[in-house]
């Protein structure tokens, strides 16, 4: 009671009256699934851009992409498209890590760059050279870079490429400054010529030398065309001819041809000795003849054409001539290549391994076409699948003088010899020809082979400066250096001597990753990290153990240095995703001596291509290679102060969509410029497991906050529908449709919207998966434009009926049934169904989606999936469920107040005109208030007991209006009364 003391005038204010309740919003959604990136809280979106900017959009679901066979953001797409205006989206995701990087302070960093990655010098005449220039830049604004090396890797190649640079006096580059490398190349032989250049410098950024890639091709001046001549079967006394065009590569020098030789008189050319021939750089190719005219009848003839030609290569150039002489047939006879006459020999080729080897039929009928009709396999000590022809063609003719190849592979079942028929048939049947095909099986390691080479790209790794709290990778490099004969070498084993510090991205023992098998010419990389646990060096002992080499155990001499940190960045959520966000950091727009001003740049590429694209390049968008990020998000102006209003943390953590900042403990700095070189997130993604019922269940045991799947939505009240789009593509056997029927009985305050599987077979075997008042069942799927490629794609219908009732709940109430309304956004449904098809199901609570002419398509049922006819509608459903919550959060005020006729009095009165108000919206039935519903609270609802236990009982009854969902007109013929007035 208030104290009255002294004498005076008190104003005050009384309650009287009922309290007002105001009805709650009913079109909030809550969408589950898999995204591109983004947090796995859930999410308050009013647009699908919003979506796009917090979880990303269409680029990850074709079919490379990591959420190919999912389809959230269609879903929320067709939401907004269809009316709806708010919703939460819970990223769910198997995936565990959260990339991460850190960033020095200010002036500990410093950067280089390179104009380019790859020089290409493609192909120089020997004798010719050509230069490019290589542009080297330090990036930093604050520290200087001193170049202290440029090598070539491997020395060897210093006889076609040389620099410019000085190793003598080296080259210092300032903040911002500039300079130029030449790199040229003479090629010293006709070959490729590939090479790598080493820039070596004292730069943090990149970690170890600056690798630039050198390609190119040493050629003569003589270019033939072509490079090898084939002549076909030629009867012996005959002729054919062939022709080579010579040109002049050099477009500095003249070439001549002084002769051309033949190492076998049945070939030979048009070319006179005694009149060569000079090319200038301007004059059109020469055409030579070549005619083979076989003396003998004999398999595959062979010679080799010399050109005598002045240029600088000191080495004649050449071409290889084949051609097969046979003697004149008429009986249409077919003659095969082989080791002997008619054999193909296999020789020795391991148990369970395979070998082919071509078998090259000859028509020698010299004006006689053969026609064969099928060729086959007729095993002779062979066992079944020992021999086979890779293909079999049948109906086809051989041609007079001409051939036909036929691959056979080997691979022999047991040891010993083995003969199989290769047999050429006609149209009866008849054998035509066969060749005999051998080959003997040998046990492994029976077949000599040489010794296998393994060798690692360095012995030693050095990371350089990494910031505490942040991880660098690098890569150790094994190649099988053995020939095609070499025995396939397994890697067992990488281990670190320090793991805590230097980790191997690699388990030998899982089954996902296991030993490493290398075949001849192969090579694997090992991914090395190190994680500095702080500002110290660090070394370790990389060891390399194999099985079947030479040599089976190889080191590498680990190193590397923690630096400062000033600030750390996370990846906003969990997943590999985040390993394609890069940072940049550069002087602010408004910097000066007198501020610590910085400028953050955040850069991300949705695919991973396009992000090891730029990797490889820097980051850097201002060179042409880096393709366009899919986002970037620029913070200018940024300060280190904690109390600034442009606090990094406080501006960014409150903007950003890719990435959380946290301040490094006892730091107080900007971070350095990275300028030309990214940094770029990092997580190894070892922890990632595929994603099942449980990750969209969440776990409620976590803080309030961060609860994550169907215990992240239960904290958001203002959720009143439920959608899963995806809750058929998890092998859960109803368990997610399930576990999301549960959420909503639970809470009481919301609807399930639940669809079938894509292709759910046949109309009568078509039933709800669940019964329950709290859910509705949508057939069939539906089909739209797809975003990503223009073409149709068939999507769940969820999200497009969620935004159908919060369209009808917006134009004309919650009591309103939300069908027979039209769905925006669609092409038209995956099936059509006729009224047949929907008199089996409508009785069964699926409700349809069809498509009518000039109408539409439209959401054409409105029942929930109970079995209880009370509550056999979706509106009465949602009506009650608005009712409930709208009293519910509008009488709190009455708890703890006086349980006696006052306060019954005014609930009775407070629900009594929020239902009047509900009646004249048209959400109940009767022509009056007293009709349409009943408000009870008074010593009939409660007991003494009840209110001595401190219950207070209001008792309300509501009669909700039912959708006509059958329209019946009864027509019969009247006689208008025709009878009575006659």
């Amino acid at each position: 009671m208030p104290e009255y003391l002294s004498p005076g005038v008190y104003v005050e204010e009384v309650e009287t009256g009922s309290m007002p309740i105001e009805g709650v919003s009913t079109s909030t959604a809550g969408f589950l699934g898999e995204t591109e990136r983004g947090p796995t809280v859930p999410r308050f979106l009013t647009s699908f851009a919003d979506y796009r900017r917090t979880f990303g959009g269409y680029d990850l679901y074709g079919e490379q992409g990591r959420l190919r066979g999912t389809h959230l953001a269609y879903a929320v797409d067709g939401f907004f498209r269809n009316g709806g205006t708010r919703c939460f989206v819970g990223r769910v995701t198997g995936e565990k890590g959260v990339a991460k990087t850190a960033l020095s302070p200010f002036g500990l960093r410093s950067s280089l760059a390179v104009s380019t990655k790859t020089v290409s010098f493609g192909d120089v005449v020997l004798g010719d050279g050509v230069t490019e220039m290589l542009e080297l830049t330090n990036t930093s604004g604050d520290v200087s870079v001193e170049i202290q090396g440029v090598t070539l890797d491997p020395p060897a190649m210093s006889t076609d490429y040389s620099t410019d640079f000085d190793s003598a006096t080296g080259i210092t580059l300032g903040p911002k400054e500039t300079a130029e490398i030449a790199v040229r190349f003479e090629p010293s032989a006709e070959n490729d010529r590939d090479a790598t250049v080493l820039v070596t410098h004292d730069a943090s950024y990149p970690e170890g030398p600056y690798e630039v890639e050198l390609e190119g091709r040493g050629v003569g001046r003589l270019e033939l065309s072509p490079a090898e001549l084939s002549f076909r079967t030629v009867v012996v006394g005959s002729s054919d001819e062939l022709e080579v065009t010579l040109s002049n590569r050099s477009g500095e020098e003249s070439v001549t041809i002084q002769d051309v030789t033949s190492s076998d008189t049945e070939f030979t050319t048009d070319f006179d000795a005694s009149n060569p021939v000079t090319l200038g750089t301007d004059d059109e190719p020469h055409v030579l003849t070549v005619t083979f005219t076989p003396d003998s009848a004999a398999d595959d003839k062979t010679a080799t054409l010399t050109f005598d030609v002045d240029d600088e290569s000191g080495t004649d150039v050449t071409v290889d001539v084949t051609g097969r002489g046979v003697d004149a047939e008429t009986d249409g006879a077919l003659e095969a290549d082989g080791s002997a006459p008619g054999e193909v020999d296999f020789s020795d080729v391991e148990l369970e391994a395979s070998e082919t080897l071509t078998v090259r039929v000859y028509n020698t009928d010299d004006d006689t076409d053969e026609d064969v009709a099928s060729v086959e396999m007729e095993l002779t000590t062979a066992e079944e699948g020992e021999f086979e022809l890779t293909e079999e063609p049948s109906s086809f003719t051989i041609g007079a003088m001409e051939h036909r190849d036929f691959v056979v592979r080997f691979t022999p079942a047991a040891a010993g010899a083995r003969e199989a028929e290769l047999v050429l048939k006609d149209d009866s049947d008849a054998d035509i020809a066969s060749f005999t095909v051998t080959g003997s099986g040998v046990e492994p390691g029976d077949v000599q082979t040489g010794p296998a080479s393994v060798s690692v790209e360095a012995g030693e790794l050095d990371f350089g400066l990494v910031p505490v709290g942040s991880r660098a990778r690098r890569s150790v490099v094994l190649v099988h250096g053995g020939d095609a004969d070499t025995d396939a070498v397994t890697v067992e084993e990488v281990t670190s001597g320090n793991a805590d510090v230097f980790g191997v991205l690699h388990d030998f023992d899982a089954d996902a990753d296991g030993p490493i098998a290398l075949a001849p010419g192969e090579s694997a990389r090992i991914g090395v990290v190190y994680e500095p646990p702080d500002e110290s060096e660090h070394t370790a002992t990389l060891t390399v153990t194999l099985t079947g080499a030479a040599e089976n155990s190889h080191t590498v001499e680990l190193s590397g240095a923690g630096d400062g940190t000033a600030l750390t960045a996370a990846a906003v959520g969990p997943g590999v995703w985040g390993n394609n966000v890069a940072l940049h950091v550069e002087d602010a727009s408004l910097a000066n001596p007198e501020n610590d001003l910085f400028k953050l740049v955040v850069r991300y590429w949705s695919r991973d291509a396009d992000a090891d694209t730029a990797r490889a390049h820097g980051g850097d968008t201002e060179r042409d290679e880096v393709p366009t990020p899919t986002v970037e998000e620029v913070y200018d102006n940024l300060s280190p102060t904690e109390t600034s209003a442009d606090y990094y943390v406080n501006r960014v953590n409150g903007a950003s969509n890719l990435v959380e900042l946290e301040r490094a403990a006892g730091s107080d700095a900007r971070p350095s410029n990275t300028a030309g070189h990214a940094v770029w997130l990092w997580d190894d993604g070892r922890e990632d497991e595929d994603v099942t019922v449980g990750h969209f269940e969440g776990d409620e045991q976590l803080p309030p906050g961060t609860r994550t799947g169907l215990a992240g939505l239960a904290e958001k009240d203002q959720i009143s529908i439920v959608c899963v789009p995806d809750e058929n593509h998890y092998e859960s056997e109803g368990a997610l449709t399930d576990a999301v029927r549960i959420h909503c009985e639970t809470l009481k305050d919301r609807i399930a919207v639940l669809q079938t599987e894509e292709d759910p077979g046949k109309i009568d075997t078509i039933r709800p998966p669940v019964d329950s008042t709290y859910a509705a069942y949508y057939y069939p799927w539906l089909t739209v434009l797809d975003p990503l490629t223009n073409a149709r794609k068939n999507v769940p219908p969820c999200g497009h009926i969620a935004g159908v009732y919060a369209r009808t709940d917006t134009e004309r109430g919650v009591h309103k049934a939300p069908a027979n309304a039209v769905v925006r956004g669609v092409i038209e449904p995956r099936v059509p169904i006729a009224k047949a098809e929907q008199d089996i199901l409508n009785p069964l609570g699926v409700n349809c989606i069809r498509t009518f002419a000039g109408r539409g398509t439209r959401v054409w049922g409105a029942r929930t999936t109970s079995s209880n006819p009370l509550w056999k509608y979706v509106n009465v459903r949602r009506l009650f469920l608005y009712i409930e919550e709208s009293i519910d959060e509008g009488t709190q005020w009455s708890v703890f107040e006086p349980n006696d006729e006052p306060l019954w009095a005014r609930i009775r009165q407070s629900v009594t005109n929020f239902l009047t108000t509900t009646w004249r919206d048209g959400a109940l039935q009767g022509a009056t208030p007293d009709q349409a519903f009943f408000v009870t609270c008074d010593r009939t609802t409660m007991t003494q007991d009840d209110i001595d236990n401190g219950r207070l009982i209001v008792e309300i009854g509501v009669a909700p209006v039912k959708p006509a969902e059958f329209v019946i007109f009864r027509i019969s013929q009247w006689t208008g009364g025709v009878e009575e007035s006659a």
